[in-house]
């Protein structure tokens, strides 16, 4: 494998080139969305959510827009959810336990990000530091 030059290269935070968007729904039955996505609707290493249920008896949620990018990241296990980051092809309203990511535009390129998000290396990245960390929480 041809290894590139990254002498060159700088580091950015992930804020640089994309925004989290946390547009809260009080009550997404009214919100004339009509679907609603949770962590267990994100199927590991798809690109594109396929998966979603009715807004109906929902307490709260965020709103989230065709082509965010929805991540399951809070108060689940890395174990539980990993290669959980995918597109939206719909509006929607999505589960305080999710994240909703909106690339820059000006930046990247539309879906970039997610590609990224979906890759081993990333995964195995965060899952070491998430086990070495674990480690020394435990003294």
């Amino acid at each position: 494998m041809i290894e590139p030059d990254k002498s060159n290269w700088n580091e950015i935070a992930i804020g640089f080139i994309a925004d989290e968007i946390n547009e809260e729904v009080l009550s997404p039955a009214k919100s004339g969305c009509e679907r609603f996505i949770r962590p267990e609707d994100l199927d590991a290493g798809q690109l594109f959510i396929k998966n979603f249920r009715s807004p109906e008896d929902i307490g709260s949620g965020k709103l989230c827009y065709e082509g965010d990018i929805i991540f399951a990241r809070r108060n689940v296990s890395i174990f539980q959810f990993k290669r959980r980051s995918s597109v939206l092809t719909f509006d929607a309203v999505c589960s305080d336990e999710l994240t909703v990511i909106r690339e820059n535009e000006k930046i990247l390129t539309k879906g970039f990000l997610n590609l990224i998000l979906n890759t081993t290396k990333l995964w195995n990245t965060l899952f070491l530091n998430q086990s070495v960390l674990s480690q020394m929480e435990r003294g």
